[in-house]
């Protein structure tokens, strides 16, 4: 750590842990502007937990109205995964209608990622001196759309734009309480910072109420296609083959898929299990197979940035996840009229037309049942086929341009509030949307802890206090407001 450094850290330290929650809000403002914004959040980003910054988000300057031209968006990479497919397809569009696109990835360019069009930049953000980067590349932007919303940088970006009078822009590319499952520190820091967002892009109107209940700027936008079925032929649905396309990860629970087409093989031995995808576990999930007796059954196929010669030659799609936001695959599955076997998340946005059948969530054997159902009943899995097809008549990818157009329009006027993208769809019930999410913390919860009995709440506040515990907030003023946030979650369940 070289002198100024030093001096800033030193500053910084004393900033964080020993100011009050009002001086904070006060004195930042003057702090980057003698030091350089890009400097202060270099240091920031490298040796302060986002949590240390949570008095900040209520200081950010407000923005200048302006016309949106200039767009930037940040993702992991362009390679493997949902979010890179949709990221790639929505800078190729923006591009058609003569916006300016810039791709920033955290990961360097490998031969898996996606082709844009030619001026079309992407650049890979380097390790070091992130917001010195930042700075040089992304002076003249206008607005960041944030796809990698599961980094931590995300907490401090929002803070480095904004304070450049930047709109920030996160897409929450999943299910809107699924932090709980995988990281409960980020479950509970999204109530606090959430609300500051210009606007959160959220993929079901089921998420955006919910988030709506928590005074966050949510946005109802769902994903491009990235198969119209007018343009590709339906699968024939006459092989006894199941595809399962995505990552092989806890979330997507590839073993309890495993446990299911055991089942299915007693009834259909000539069963197929096609699985379509990889990650750095692909190794321990070929050996799960291999334990439980069903691996000359399952062809791990890898991962294809063209799924379509795999779902012509399926019958059923298989979906056993955890949760989901708006999973691609199932769109994929839909558009060459394959089938959906998945566990029951009444949430997703996908539900609104059939097309599949919704199963327990921790039930394997009741999974099993609905797989061999679709295989051996053709009349069912046929009908169901045509269903899904024509579900995405509501998806289309020019629904999805026009509502990000007018969103580019409304924050550019700021105009938001008055534009009716965060007004919920009044035909869906609010309590019944709030007791989804509540049941579906309650699974999560079941999941992360295996408790068996009710008494949850004693988990949940384990959470909190380890929460509050964790990191060093500044004194008591901000340590009361986070800690009765938090608590206010504990109400919200029980």
């Amino acid at each position: 750590m070289d002198t100024k450094t030093k001096k800033i850290y030193s500053i910084l330290y004393d900033f964080f842990t020993i100011k009050n929650f009002e001086t904070q809000q006060k004195e930042f403002s003057d702090l980057w502007k003698t030091y350089g914004l890009s400097n202060i959040f270099n240091i920031i980003s490298k040796y302060f937990p986002y949590q240390y910054l949570l008095a900040l988000y209520q200081a950010m300057p407000s923005r200048k109205p302006g016309k949106i031209k200039n767009i930037v968006f940040v993702v992991e990479s362009l390679g493997i995964g949902g979010i890179e497919r949709v990221t790639a397809i929505l800078a190729d569009e923006f591009n058609k209608l003569e916006y300016n696109i810039l791709v920033l990835t955290e990961q360097p360019s490998s031969s898996l990622d996606r082709k844009l069009s030619e001026n079309i930049r992407c650049i890979s953000i380097p390790k070091d001196n992130r917001y010195t980067f930042f700075d040089q590349i992304t002076e003249n932007c206008d607005i960041v759309i944030y796809q990698n919303y599961l980094n931590e940088k995300c907490y401090i970006d929002l803070l480095y734009f904004r304070f450049r009078e930047t709109i920030f822009v996160p897409c929450f590319h999943n299910l809107a309480v699924g932090h709980l499952y995988t990281d409960t520190d980020k479950y509970f820091t999204e109530d606090l910072v959430y609300p500051y967002l210009d606007a959160l892009v959220c993929l079901s109107r089921y998420d955006q109420i919910y988030w709506k209940e928590k005074n966050v700027p949510a946005v109802y936008i769902p994903n491009p296609l990235t198969f119209d079925p007018e343009n590709v032929p339906q699968a024939p649905l006459e092989s006894k083959n199941i595809i399962f396309i995505g990552r092989f990860c806890p979330q997507k629970r590839t073993d309890f898929l495993f446990e299911a087409f055991r089942e299915v093989l007693k009834k259909v031995p000539d069963a197929q299990l096609m699985m379509v995808g990889d990650s750095n576990i692909r190794l321990e999930t070929e050996l799960s197979a291999k334990k439980m007796g069903i691996a000359n059954s399952v062809n791990f196929l890898g991962f294809h940035k063209d799924t379509s010669p795999f779902l012509l030659e399926a019958s059923v799609h298989a979906m056993p996840s955890k949760f989901e936001g708006m999973p691609m695959t199932w769109i994929e599955a839909k558009a060459f009229g394959v089938p959906t076997v998945y566990t029951k998340m009444d949430y997703l946005e996908m539900n609104t037309l059939s097309g599949a059948i919704s199963t327990e969530k921790n039930d394997p054997k009741d999974f099993a049942e609905a797989l061999i159902e679709m295989l051996t009943n053709d009349k069912i899995r046929k009908k169901l086929g045509g269903e899904a097809r024509d579900s995405l008549n509501n998806f289309k990818t020019e629904f999805s341009i026009q509502r990000w157009q007018l969103l580019f329009e409304a924050l550019g006027s700021k105009t938001l509030d008055k534009s009716g993208l965060t007004d919920p769809d009044p035909y869906i019930n609010k309590k019944t949307v709030l007791d989804v999410f509540r049941d579906e913390k309650i699974s999560a919860l079941q999941m992360k802890t295996k408790i068996k009995s009710p008494n949850y709440h004693k988990k949940i506040l384990k959470f909190v206090i380890s929460f509050t515990k964790k990191y060093i907030f500044p004194p008591n003023t901000q340590r009361r407001i986070v800690v009765k946030k938090l608590i206010n979650h504990l109400k919200a369940l029980y």
